[in-house]
């Protein structure tokens, strides 16, 4: 006679419910399945650090959470190096980079059909291209209803990300039904993405430029990075950008400024000695050797604003101390994370819900998110692993 086998419905197939699925690939007893709505799956995950899958940190830190003190303790439970070995033991070998983890192959495309395959060889079914409308509790189990059919499962994981970027398969459209069983939920908010400005800056959309970013939260120094940052027709994008913007909502981005440095490499001495040479060369303010164009040309029109003289020392000073106003971040189609969702209240210390038994939770749509730097990737093998070490 054949073993009953615990069946595990795994809903979206995201990067969550992939790391889960193949953490749980190997278990004999088990019988899962992974839905998505989605007609393909993984979709974020493939479009993940420009392509290449930036899968870790360099260095794991609660600090670069919005929930420190809850992570703390889970990267103590999980330290980089029992991550980085265990992606190994799966299969997934990793190299260094800039102080970034990426998979071998460089390649989040490869990445996804790996953990897509590997879990299909090893018996996981996918629905794909179906949609979970609803479920309740039911027994000691689940039902799961689709747009298709009804399931029964012993236990369900969420896996279906949270608002941001709409056009790989993450809305939000599953939290009115989590609201309305009694779940405490955090206002979905867009994070790491470009900051709307007061500036009129659209001379410049397109520009980029290697500078220090810090940004001031009523009055005081919030956060800084040194990287490339975008111009955009009514603001500033860039990584260094999408980190500030981690900090920042509507609580508090009126009461905010960005500064920049536009030369973090040179003291303020040094700069100036540079536009003098070029003030002793040429009269016509060609700055070429120094900024584009465009950048030049809107300094320029800074100094006349304020009625400062255009000199070495003036222009200078401007390069060092560029300042812009935050009023807005952009939307969910431009974040790359979602800030908000399930509040960790939720959950007991494996994820599973307080609420419903044999429920649990993991990924973007708990109310966890990091910075940029393979921060929330790290949380979604992060949360995988406390729900594989429950089942």
């Amino acid at each position: 006679m054949n073993e009953l086998k615990t069946r595990i419905g795994i809903v979206g197939a995201s990067s969550g419910g992939l790391f889960l699925s193949l953490l749980l690939s190997n278990r004999t007893d088990l019988e899962i399945i992974v839905f998505d709505k989605n007609e393909k799956p993984a979709r974020k995950l493939n479009a993940t650090g420009n392509g290449h899958c930036n899968i870790l940190p360099g260095q794991l830190n609660a600090a670069c959470f919005n929930n420190a003190a809850y992570m703390g303790v889970l990267i103590d439970k999980y330290p980089l190096d029992k991550l980085v070995s265990i992606l190994s033991d799966l299969g997934i070998r990793l190299f260094k980079k800039s102080n970034l983890y990426y998979p071998l192959s460089f390649s989040s495309n490869a990445l996804s059909s790996y953990l897509i395959n590997k879990c299909v060889d090893n018996g996981i079914k996918f629905q794909l291209g179906e949609e979970v409308l609803d479920y309740e509790k039911k027994d000691d189990g689940v039902l799961l209803k689709s747009d298709k059919k009804t399931y029964i499962f012993d236990k369900l994981i969420f896996s279906t990300g949270g608002k941001s970027q709409k056009n790989f398969g993450s809305d939000g459209s599953l939290f009115p039904l989590f609201k309305s069983k009694g779940y405490k939920i955090s206002p979905l908010r867009p994070s790491l993405c470009p900051i709307k400005i007061k500036e009129k800056v659209k001379s410049l959309s397109g520009k980029r430029h290697l500078a220090k970013v810090t940004i001031h939260i009523n009055g005081k120094e919030q956060y800084s990075e040194q990287g490339e940052i975008l111009f955009k027709d009514d603001g500033l994008s860039g990584i260094a950008i999408f980190n500030c913007s981690f900090f920042l909502n509507e609580s508090n981005i009126k009461n905010s400024l960005i500064k920049i440095d536009l030369f973090p490499w040179m003291s303020l001495e040094e700069l100036s000695n540079c536009f003098s040479s070029i003030f002793n060369c040429n009269k016509a303010y060609n700055f070429g050797s120094i900024l584009e164009k465009e950048i030049a040309n809107y300094l320029l029109a800074l100094l006349k604003s304020y009625n400062k003289q255009i000199n070495a020392k003036n222009m200078a000073f401007l390069c060092k101390n560029l300042i812009f106003h935050p009023i807005s971040l952009y939307g969910f189609e431009n974040s790359q994370v979602t800030k908000g969702g399930l509040s960790i209240e939720n959950f007991n210390e494996n994820l599973e819900s307080k609420i419903e038994k044999n429920v649990h939770f993991i990924g973007e749509m708990i109310d966890i998110d990091g910075m940029c730097g393979g921060n929330n990737l790290a949380w979604c093998l992060l949360s995988s692993l406390l729900v594989f070490d429950s089942i």
